[in-house]
């Protein structure tokens, strides 16, 4: 059943009646016949000929059922949509035939103006249309406060949003923006577009900083799981490293550069990401020194397979020097040595034993021609030249397989020779006189005071010329002997105890030696492997040497074997500390090359951390040859002093930028300060600049630390004081537009009573002014409408309108009005229609409209309750604020 039916339950008419076509509707209502006027009803479209047979525009209606027909046609085309004007829809529902007809209409009302003034009209006289209407304009007015309110929600969200780009990024500050981007999400359908476009601006750029901050929180994680691994890719490296060393031992030995190079590179990034440990570095720069020594030794000599066969040969001896040098590394490999370089220390140790006892075969033969020398010397002192003649030629068989003599074997030769040829000579001179010569010689010598050496010199001087002259003679100088030896014994007693004191010396210097040699082959055995301690071991060979030189004289032959020992430690010690030497200049020269290398990174302060820590890896390096030290660590301080000074630069400048953005954030807050100051349209105008602003500020780099917090919190302060006073500014706008509205209803009540001009009014609101939405239309319609004479009835319904605004607004009336006031509230309690609180803005309006209905007053009286009035408006409005 449809709403016609169930309004009107049997439309008028039968259906056997005869039913006139569209083209005779027209004259079948003029016609006699009521059954075909009502037939032609049925067939007519909205218009001035239906609402006239209805009674709704004046005009006399038809009566009985044309009328009723007329309704009822009315009706169907409401349903139909048909009719959709609001003004003939509000006069159906107060004017219409049935109670249906008149809610259908009501229900079709849709303009808020025409519900206002219908719910006016309605009152009093049809309670369910005035209910039907209420509700419709209750729902109108919900509907607007909710998009009203939704409205300020989402400029409340969208600051909010623009708001959060200035907070630190952190988890908190992602929670954040997914938080609010899902609300925006929620309400974005709905936003106005420059609304829109601000707040999907603002969540791009938080959307920005948060891909930034995971980028950096990705980074930094990356960098830690690096760290967490450094130690064991630096194993990695050094294992690498071993295995290459050992590689070079291989035949041919592959080049090294390039793994080094890669190796190098790996190390570097590592030692970036965290410092390696003292015994990691020595460990590593020992494994580069030792790979570029062998290197470039076997690259200059060859192979040690190479060099093992070369010992036979004839460039034994250069082959054993490079052999050796190339196994000096071998004990950084350990149980990883290779068996080419195990052979090669065999077959060296073999050629070394081979060379010993050669030398130990020569050695002998040389004692035996000085042992034959020396029984020479014998035969010839006893003054057998003959024999000592032959002993020399057999010597000179032995000494033509010796090759080269040693020098103190040669000048003992030529010592014999001389001897011999002079023995030789002399034999034809007589030699007493000669011998009595010596003999008072030497008893000169008693006693003449030389100093002990050089009387020992003389005394011995005389004491082999006495063999000579005596060599070979047959007479009997026995006597002469004794006296000449008593004369020496005498002489030589002062030198006796010089050079008893002078062994003494020697025997404790040789003591000192051996006791020397011992300290320093035991420091040397405690110097192996990593313990090594290079600065210590320079510092035992510069003191020993000098301790060494200084304990003398000694016994020669017993010194030799302590001599020889002393000076196998001393270079065994010194080949291992220029190795170590090498193998720290390498560190050092590869922490220059880094240092020079940070020059050009971006990141300044990683770059000083960076040198900072190539600075404690520098101490933690040992020391280099005193010729290198001072050169290597020029250049690397000059290095590191770069990057300080450039941090410095780029801290220096970083200070400028964040002084420069402070500069332009607080050019921005006065900005905002010069916005805030203005007032009326300027202010309206100057708000607009507020956005751009908002998007400069968003956009500066950092500020300072210390005054951050206090520039942002002034640009928020400013920004909301802003808003707040552009709010203030329209609530006072929007009652200055009503206040000329009263101003211009007083105006139309001074016309009606005669005491103004015709013409102000109408001048008044020809006027420029600011009015609320219906209020001018509304003052055209009072001024084009004479009013109410009824003076008393007409102060009477102000009254009653000032009674009305205090109870929306809670203001207390004059004692005169308590009788009235309660009575009204009495009514009004009856009726069941107490005013909502939430729509108290809206009743005054509806109050200001129904003021300007009433008639004209006395001034005296109407100033009185116009300020009433006011007073109420001003208390709502400022509540509002």
């Amino acid at each position: 059943m449809t709403v016609i039916s169930r309004l009107l339950r049997q439309a008028p008419g039968t259906a056997t009646e005869p039913q006139p076509s569209a083209a005779t509707a027209g004259p079948a209502l003029h016609g006699a016949d009521e059954a075909l006027r009502l037939a032609a009803i049925e067939r007519l479209e909205a218009g001035e000929e239906l609402y006239t047979l209805a009674g709704l525009n004046g005009a006399v209606a038809a009566t009985g059922g044309v009328q009723r027909a007329a309704q009822y046609r009315i009706a169907q085309l409401i349903e139909t949509g048909a009719i959709a004007d609001d003004a003939l829809l509000a006069r159906l529902a107060l004017a219409g035939a049935t109670p249906a007809i008149r809610q259908l209409a009501a229900e079709r009302v849709q303009d808020a103006a025409a519900l206002q003034q219908l719910l006016k009209d309605a009152r009093g006289k049809d309670k369910n249309v005035y209910r039907i209407v209420k509700h419709k304009r209750d729902a109108w007015h919900a509907q607007r406060r909710a998009a009203e309110a939704e409205l300020l929600a989402m400029y409340t969200l969208c600051n909010s949003i623009e708001r959060h780009i200035l907070q630190p990024c952190n988890n908190t500050y992602v929670a954040a923006v997914e938080h609010l981007a899902a609300q925006w999400q929620a309400v974005a359908a709905g936003a106005p577009p420059e609304l829109n476009a601000r707040a999907q601006a603002a969540l791009e750029r938080s959307r920005e900083i948060i891909a930034r901050y995971q980028q950096q929180i990705a980074e930094q994680a990356a960098r830690i799981a690096a760290i967490g691994g450094a130690a064991a890719e630096r194993q990695a490296i050094l294992a690498a490293l071993r295995t290459l060393l050992a590689g070079l031992y291989a035949a041919p030995p592959a080049d090294p550069a390039e793994a080094m190079a890669a190796h190098g590179e790996r190390w570097n990034r590592l030692s970036k990401l965290e410092a390696p440990t003292p015994e990691e570095l020595a460990r590593y720069q020992q494994l580069r020194a030792a790979i570029t020594a062998l290197a470039a030794e076997t690259a200059q000599h060859g192979a040690v397979t190479q060099l093992s066969t070369q010992l036979s040969g004839e460039p034994g001896e250069r082959s054993s020097q490079a052999l050796r040098r190339a196994l000096t590394h071998a004990s950084l490999l350990g149980e990883e040595l290779p068996a080419e370089a195990r052979d090669a220390a065999a077959a060296l140790q073999a050629w070394e034993q081979a060379r010993a006892e050669q030398q130990a075969a020569a050695a002998a033969a040389l004692r035996q021609a000085g042992a034959l020398l020396r029984r020479a010397q014998s035969s010839l002192a006893a003054g057998n030249s003959r024999q000592a003649a032959g002993m020399r030629r057999a010597l000179e068989a032995k000494l033509g397989a010796l090759g080269k003599l040693p020098v103190h074997l040669s000048s003992q030769l030529q010592s014999f020779d001389a001897q011999l040829g002079v023995l030789q000579d002399w034999r034809s001179f007589v030699v007493a006189p000669k011998r009595t010569e010596l003999i008072a010689q030497m008893e000169v010598l008693i006693d003449c005071g030389d100093a002990p050496r050089a009387l020992a010199d003389r005394i011995k001087r005389l004491q082999d010329e006495w063999k000579l002259v005596s060599k070979g003679s047959t007479e009997d100088t026995q006597a002469e002997w004794q006296r000449f030896h008593a004369a020496a014994q005498l002489a030589y007693e002062p030198c006796r105890e010089y050079f008893a004191a002078q062994a003494r010396q020697r025997e404790g210097n040789l003591e000192h030696r051996r006791s020397l040699l011992e300290r320093l082959q035991e420091f040397a055995a405690a110097q192996e492997g990593e313990a090594a301690d290079w600065r210590e071991v320079a510092r035992a060979l510069r003191e020993s040497a000098q301790q060494w030189r200084r304990l003398q004289p000694v016994e020669r032959a017993a010194n030799k074997p302590l001599q020889e020992s002393f000076d196998a430690v001393s270079a065994a010690l010194q080949a291992r500390l220029e190795a170590a030497y090498a193998g720290n200049a390498e560190a050092k020269r590869a922490l220059i090359a880094r240092a020079q290398r940070l020059l050009t990174m971006e990141d300044g302060r990683q770059a000083t951390e960076d040198v900072k820590r190539l600075q404690l890896a520098w101490q933690a390096i040992g020391p280099v040859s005193q010729d290198e030290s001072q050169r290597l660590w020029e250049a690397f301080r000059q290095h590191c002093d770069a990057v300080f000074a450039r941090r410095q630069q780029q801290h220096s400048e970083y200070q400028a930028s964040l002084e420069a953005n402070r500069a332009q954030a607080i050019a921005l807050c006065e900005q905002a300060e010069q916005i805030l100051a203005l007032s009326g349209p300027e202010l309206i105008e100057g708000v607009k600049r507020l956005a751009p602003l908002r998007e400069a500020f968003a956009a500066l780099g950092e500020l300072p630390v210390a005054q951050a917090r206090a520039i942002y919190g002034r640009f928020e302060r400013l920004q909301d004081q802003c808003q707040q006073k552009l709010t203030q500014l329209r609530a006072q706008g929007k009652l200055k537009a009503w206040e000329h509205v009263l101003e211009a209803a007083d105006l139309i009540r001074r016309q009606r009573l005669g005491v103004a001009e015709g013409a102000a009014a109408e001048e008044y609101l020809a006027s420029d002014r600011q009015w609320p939405k219906g209020a001018l239309a509304a003052l055209r319609s009072a001024l084009a409408q004479p009013g109410s004479t009824d003076i008393a009835a007409n102060e009477a319904a102000l009254r009653l309108l000032c009674i009305r605004a205090e109870l929306l607004t809670d203001t207390p009336s004059p004692a005169g009005d308590q009788a009235l006031r309660r009575e009204y509230q009495l009514q009004q309690l009856l009726k069941g229609l107490g005013q909502a609180r939430a729509e108290v803005n809206v009743a005054l309006e509806a109050l200001v409209f129904e003021w300007l209905a009433v008639g004209a007053t006395g001034d005296a009286v109407y100033a009185g309750l116009l300020e009433r009035f006011n007073a109420c408006r001003r208390a709502r409005g400022r509540n509002d604020r």
